[in-house]
């Protein structure tokens, strides 16, 4: 009896195994997810803002479990069933590259696009995917006017020109806050930053500040400059620079004013200025929208630039730390859709909302207006020291005094 029971448990089991065999050869696969490909448009000469880029899709696709960043505790986007992100590059770099972009946007099926250049790649690129009806993300640049072109589908993660100049005329009010009538503001300008000067003028008028000289830096030698700036009776410096040169010669001429004033600096021309001052160059306060010293300081943004570093060989800068963010929150915002169609992402965007305990940036989140700015990007105020740029405003993120 034994043994019959013992066979007949055999062919139970035998009966049982190649049934489930037989119900698993009849099950279709499950098919990969599909991958999701979004474009990033840039000079590929600029590699900072492609490898910022990069760093954000690997840390959609791979699982980053130590990291706060939104999509990092998974693999690929768990709203599209966890589909992956495929980055491809398009090339700007030239005026016959930005004709083929629409063409080789539709050939990769890109269904978003993220720009890093400069405004006039910006307002190229935007006028095309406009025409493409393809969410598009300006990584980059400031310009105020951007978001006035009255594109559905553009959005900025950037901070503006004026987010930029309220916080040095902030600073400004900080170090002044009782002597309002006793500023006078030396402006000088390197013709490249039209919007800024005009929004200068505005900005001193309401806060009461006296504007007693404008000077273009490319009108004459720095002496001579300078010259005009202390006879005038400049006591505060405000510079606007474009380029890299026109904010070189800003700090040049403030330095050879024979009464020393600090030097408040706007405009993208400061963003690549040398880290250390140079002994007997003046006080430079430069308003930027990443600190590479506030990144040493914030757990999140540390983490972040140490994997950037890591990968890359080389130290995070704004334009890739900028290039990220603004690859993260289209990612985010397909996740959110859940469904890789343009119209759903441009839904999505305009509802988001990203607090800034999930960015590396001093912001206060990412939120998006009707126009498609985001109305949380921010500004510091760095000071340019012997050991670096310090912040120095607002207050609350300030590790050293202004050195005014």
């Amino acid at each position: 009896m034994r043994l019959r029971r013992c066979v007949g448990h055999l062919l139970v089991t035998v009966v049982a195994v190649l049934g489930a065999g037989a119900c698993d050869a009849g099950r279709v696969p499950t098919a990969p997810p599909v991958p999701v490909t979004i474009a990033l448009a840039a000079d590929p000469g600029d590699t900072d803002v492609l490898n910022g880029a990069r760093l954000a899709v690997d840390l959609v696709n791979e699982f980053v479990g130590d990291l706060t960043v939104p999509l990092a505790a998974q693999r690929g986007l768990p709203g599209l069933g966890g589909a992956p992100l495929r980055l491809v590059t398009v090339d700007t770099g030239s005026p016959a590259a930005l004709t083929k972009v629409p063409g080789r946007l539709s050939a990769e099926g890109a269904v978003a696009v993220i720009c890093a250049g400069p405004t006039a790649t910006a307002i190229a690129v935007s006028g095309q995917t406009e025409r493409l009806r393809l969410p598009f993300i300006d990584a980059l640049t400031s310009t105020d006017n951007l978001a006035d072109l009255g594109h559905e589908w553009y959005f900025r993660t950037a901070p503006t020109d004026r987010m930029l100049a309220e916080a040095a005329f902030g600073l400004l009010r900080h170090q002044q806050v009782a002597a309002a009538a006793r500023v006078r503001l030396g402006v000088l300008h390197d013709g490249r930053a039209d919007n800024l000067l005009a929004l200068v003028r505005q900005l001193a008028g309401t806060a009461g500040y006296r504007t007693v000289v404008e000077v273009d830096t490319r009108t004459g030698p720095d002496y001579a400059i300078a010259s005009e700036i202390a006879l005038a009776g400049a006591t505060v410096v405000v510079s606007l620079a474009g380029t890299n040169g026109g904010a070189t010669t800003a700090a040049r001429v403030a330095g050879a004013l024979p009464v020393p004033a600090p030097v408040l600096a706007i405009g993208p021309g400061f963003a690549g200025m040398a880290a250390t001052a140079p002994a007997g160059e003046p006080v430079v306060l430069r308003a930027v929208g990443w600190s590479a010293e506030y990144v040493s300081r914030n757990p999140l943004a540390s983490a972040i630039a140490e994997r950037y570093k890591k990968r890359f060989g080389k130290a995070m800068t704004a334009a890739a730390a900028e290039a990220f963010t603004a690859t993260l929150t289209l990612a985010v915002a397909l996740d959110t859709a859940g469904d890789a169609d343009p119209t759903a992402v441009r839904a999505a965007l305009r509802q988001m909302w990203l607090p800034a305990t999930q960015l590396m940036l001093p912001w206060n989140g990412v939120r998006f207006d009707a126009t498609g700015q985001n109305t949380l990007a921010g500004a510091v105020v760095e000071a340019r020291t012997r050991t670096g740029f310090r912040v120095v405003y607002p207050r609350e993120l300030s590790t050293v005094p202004v050195p005014w």
